[in-house]
């Protein structure tokens, strides 16, 4: 089991265990309580997958739907070191600004600390090297948003090989693992039935069963999708050998793909109910569904009076690729 390391650095999480050095990186860490994530992690380490723009007196980032800004005390430069008594940007005044919103969330005040451990400018001004970390409070007294953002760093160390966290024997729920994981590792589960649903939360990770299908199985006990996959992740972030079952949500019973393209590998998806796609729902997504065999999935009239695609349901702009799967003795 990976043990966290969180290294204080004047008064901010510095998480060095979890992040794991990388030259471009957006970690957020939400509290439970916290009203702007909502209490969930969100990482990346692909630059793709998150914007980054500033200059030297203001520096902004956005991934997974949020965006972050600080800015240097009334507008002055920012240089490497520590600020602390952070406010909401724009209306910090005379203190460092900060501000952490989206997805529909929104602070009428913040406080808040970050600090600059690099930071680098072109010939244009623009800033091209960046690594920074922050801690943040909606409304002063929310529980807090723990964060780091690099973009093109030289001072990061590289990171090390990818960690393979087992289940059960590291962690006792594949959520756990998966919650636990940062891009790269492998959550590799050993045969069994889990009664959960669990959320990828935009992780570039492969989760896999270590003996296939028959004998793993995710069920859902009827709350909500079983598998969520919503959260921008690319063909990188693969679900490959499970039986997923016994979901039920509007959107995705069985798996529930929207705005992100994973890949979805030699899975038995069935027995799950949804308005939208009782096996899988994907919507404006590109996915890979590949290999699959989804049956006896079925549309609830107690869901909506009706819906569509009892197996799969594509919706949206998006480029999906189906290939080699069994899709039989489903009801929309």
């Amino acid at each position: 089991m990976r043990s966290l390391r969180p290294l204080c650095v004047c008064g901010l999480l510095l998480i060095t265990g979890l992040a794991r050095a990388q030259s471009n990186l957006v970690l957020f860490i939400s509290d439970p309580g916290d009203y702007i994530g909502q209490g969930l992690t969100y990482t990346t380490t692909n630059s793709a997958d998150f914007t980054f723009s500033g200059t030297l007196p203001f520096v902004q980032a956005s991934a997974f739907g949020y965006g972050f800004t600080f800015t240097g005390p009334g507008g002055s430069n920012l240089t490497v070191g520590a600020y602390t008594n952070a406010a909401r940007w724009p209306f910090n005044g005379s203190s460092p600004g900060i501000d952490v919103s989206g997805n529909g969330r929104g602070c009428n005040v913040e406080c808040g600390s970050f600090q600059i451990l690099e930071i680098h400018t072109n010939a244009s001004g623009q800033v091209d090297h960046f690594w920074g970390v922050f801690s943040n409070q909606c409304e002063c007294f929310f529980a807090p948003m723990n964060g780091e953002i690099r973009f093109n760093s030289q001072l990061a160390p590289p990171p090390p090989p990818p960690d393979t966290l087992r289940v059960p024997a590291d962690y006792p729920t594949i959520q756990a693992a998966i919650n636990a994981a940062v891009s790269g590792d492998t959550v590799l589960v050993s045969p069994g039935t889990y009664l959960e649903n669990i959320n990828f939360m935009g992780k570039t990770i492969l989760v896999e069963s270590e003996a296939g299908p028959a004998s793993t199985i995710i069920d859902g006990h009827q709350s909500g999708s079983v598998v969520t996959l919503t959260s921008g992740e690319g063909r990188s972030s693969i679900l490959e050998g499970f039986t997923v079952r016994n979901g039920y949500a509007f959107d995705g019973g069985g798996i529930n793909v929207a705005n992100s393209s994973p890949s979805i590998i030699g899975n038995i998806i069935t027995n799950n109910q949804a308005c939208n796609g009782c096996g899988i729902d994907v919507n404006f997504g590109s996915p890979l569904i590949q290999s699959n065999k989804i049956s006896a999935n079925i549309s609830s009239y107690s869901i909506c009076s009706g819906g569509s695609g009892g197996g799969l349901d594509i919706g949206g702009a998006a480029s999906a690729e189906i290939l080699d799967n069994e899709i039989l003795d489903n009801v929309p």
